[in-house]
């Protein structure tokens, strides 16, 4: 017997646990909100007047919705100025580019796409120079599993 719910992340540890529950299929919930509250409290505290935003587009769905309640939460305090540039197809060589205007408009990017992107993203900084800590990189990425493997 299949089960279909949609837990919360307080449910009940047996939902959880699937030798004791199998067949749950279990989807966490996106609150853009609490994101957009994140990055304005986060640009807030730390004095973020410019934040460069990179949103990998050949990723899933939850990154770009993620980058623009980040981006929504930062405009909304005066005098903050948000840059957005997309990667649009599997190609480092479209990072290079991203990489050389990021550092002429800002000292923080927030990266929102695959691991293995922003792997490629951190090395082509590293060999930039970018890595002796005048630059942030708060980063939402992840790895989504698929067939129910890592």
């Amino acid at each position: 017997m299949l089960r279909l719910t949609f837990p919360s992340n307080n449910d009940h540890e047996v939902i959880r646990n699937k030798a004791l529950s199998p067949t749950f299929v279990s989807l966490a919930h996106y609150i853009s909100s609490d994101y957009k509250q994140f990055y304005k409290r986060i640009a807030e505290v730390y004095n973020w007047t410019s934040v460069y935003v990179v949103i990998d587009d050949t990723s899933v769905w939850v990154y770009t919705l993620t980058a623009w309640a980040a981006i929504e939460g930062i405009e909304s305090l005066p005098n903050r100025v948000v840059t957005v540039k997309h990667i649009l197809r599997n190609a480092s060589a479209e990072i290079a580019p991203i990489l050389d205007d990021f550092r002429t408009i800002s000292r923080v990017m927030l990266f929102c796409g695959r691991a293995e992107r922003l792997r490629t993203v951190l090395i082509q900084a590293s060999e930039l120079n970018m890595t002796n800590g005048e630059f942030v990189g708060p980063v939402m990425h992840g790895k989504i599993k698929q067939n129910g493997q890592n």
